[in-house]
């Protein structure tokens, strides 16, 4: 079963393995990226070089409008 953002897309399966993390917000791709390599060098971190991800989050809008709701099956 999936967990879900605010408006019911996956964020990523769970399978007990997971573990996400925010690292942070950028205002540009380029940034994140940067950032991504810096946390390639870290304990805990580089042992899974290739488990991150930069996803697109639109700023200045209002979220979680209906009050928040667990994922169904949780």
């Amino acid at each position: 079963m999936p967990d879900l953002f605010e408006d019911g897309e996956p964020l990523y399966w769970a399978d007990n393995e997971d573990d996400v993390k925010v690292l942070g917000l950028y205002t540009t791709r380029a940034l994140a990226e940067a950032r991504i390599e810096h946390y390639r060098e870290l304990p805990g971190f580089r042992e899974s070089p290739g488990g991150f991800a930069v996803h697109p989050y639109p700023l200045d809008q209002r979220r979680w409008l209906r009050g928040f709701q667990a994922p169904p099956g949780s």
